[in-house]
């Protein structure tokens, strides 16, 4: 629907515009209001909210050129075209001024009324499209903002809603393909202060995202646990790169870059600390526990340490005697994985080193190379993230003992304390109150 208001004080005038507008054809509904004085175009064109104004100049009360400058001053103004008998220079510039498309001098023609509606038409069906998209943009990046909003809020809690996760990467990088880079900063008990807490929020994402990612339009999300900083950061990937390609070519430089990070915040607020850093292409929940799964597994030999959780393609399941993949990262991450799939159960080191297709004794020293660790401490590492997991849903300390892969509370209560610090019953009450920036203990492993 095109609404036009069409102001003039004579009624010849009037009826040549709504006999010329009678003829017309148009692509959709148009409705004419005729006015008679400058104050009731006003008033016509706020109460139908109109699309288009006709107006001549010299009307009684207010003319055409203060209707005009009012109807300018509207949160919608419509189109305007004035029409007037004086060929007057000045009546010209000023209505340009005040954003009419048209000055037409009376009398008007058939041909010169035809072609300035349509033009008039065009220029509504322009600011139409340009409302519409500036409307589409807005509700993307409220929708955007809340996405985010939730995120963090979730990831505070070791949680990631992975639908919500892709629709926030969707609006951020529309149909690219993407992947995220988890990591977890714990920094030793007794110095966290305000300052550790603004320079790594600071800057975490000017240094550390930059020295990660090389991705422009890389995207941070930043949260507090209680036990450690949790960063993800989200980039666009190349539309034929595998995953493979994404995150297994270079833990090496996230290593690096997590060392120059650490160096700087000892060097800035003095203050030592530890990192652990994943990265995959999707499964953002298996990528997070890999980051603190990773922190829990550091320690002096290994401050920095990255494991890739390999996600499982079952197009490429690997039967016995295929190959496997080449790099000790990478099969380290395809050892995390299957410990992820299957920590409830009472697994070995000769559990492991048969699915991934290796000896125990050359998986053993592969896992201490590549980690610092042995296969006991991945996988009480992993078990214990889970069971924080689970304690901070509710759960009670029998449940997540179970429920993690332990099957005697006592020896969890033993490994949760010398991993974390606290007790079960201790963690959930540090955990109800409110979310802090503080310093995971830096406690060793456990003995392999």
């Amino acid at each position: 629907m095109i609404t036009i208001v069409a102001a003039d004080d004579e009624a010849l005038e009037r009826e040549a515009i709504r006999r010329f507008t009678a003829t017309m054809v148009f692509d959709e509904p148009v409705e004419l209001l005729p006015a008679t004085t400058g104050r009731e175009a006003v008033d016509l064109a706020r109460e139908h909210d109109a699309d288009i104004v006709l107006l001549d100049i010299r009307m009684p009360g207010m003319n055409g050129l203060e209707a005009g400058r009012q109807l300018a001053m509207l949160a919608k103004p419509p189109v305007m075209v004035m029409i007037t008998a004086y060929d007057y220079f000045e009546h010209a510039r000023t209505a340009l001024r005040q954003g009419a498309i048209e000055y037409l001098l009376k009398p008007v023609s058939r041909e010169e009324y035809e072609a300035v509606l349509h033009k008039a038409i065009a220029e509504v069906h322009r600011r139409r499209g340009i409302a519409e998209a500036n409307a589409r943009a807005v509700a993307a990046a409220e929708l955007e903002q809340s996405l985010r909003q939730r995120l963090v809020h979730d990831l505070g809690l070791l949680k990631i809603d992975e639908e919500e996760l892709q629709r926030y990467a969707s609006l951020r990088f529309g149909r690219k393909p993407w992947h995220m880079i988890a990591v977890a900063l714990g920094i030793a008990s007794g110095v966290r202060t305000a300052a550790v807490q603004r320079y790594v929020h600071v800057q975490a994402a000017t240094v550390l995202v930059q020295a990660l990612s090389a991705a422009v339009d890389a995207v941070l999300l930043q949260a507090d646990t209680g036990d450690a900083a949790l960063l993800l950061v989200l980039q666009p990937a190349a539309a034929d790169a595998s995953d493979e390609a994404v995150h297994g070519s270079r833990p090496r430089g996230w290593i690096e870059a997590g060392s120059r990070f650490r160096a700087a915040i000892k060097r800035e607020v003095g203050a030592d600390c530890r990192m652990g850093i994943s990265s995959g292409a999707r499964g953002a929940m298996g990528v997070l526990r890999a980051a603190l799964t990773a922190l829990r597994l550091t320690g002096p030999q290994h401050p920095v340490l990255h494991l890739a959780p390999c996600m499982r393609d079952s197009s490429n399941d690997r039967g016995p005697g295929r190959s496997m993949p080449s790099g000790s990262d990478q099969i380290v991450g395809q050892c995390l994985h299957w410990l992820q799939d299957h920590f409830m159960e009472p697994v070995g080191l000769t559990d492991l080193a048969a699915a991934v297709h290796l000896s125990p004794e050359h998986l053993s020293r592969l896992l201490s190379n590549t980690t610092g660790e042995g296969f006991a401490a991945l996988l009480a590492s992993i078990r214990i993230v889970r069971a924080e997991e689970l304690l901070r849903e509710g759960c009670t300390a029998k449940e997540a003992s179970l429920l993690a892969g332990f099957r005697d509370q006592s020896h969890f209560s033993k490994v949760f304390r010398r991993l974390t610090g606290l007790s079960p019953s201790e963690y959930q009450v540090r955990t109800r109150e409110t979310q802090k920036f503080t310093m995971p203990p830096m406690h060793p492993p456990p003995d392999t």
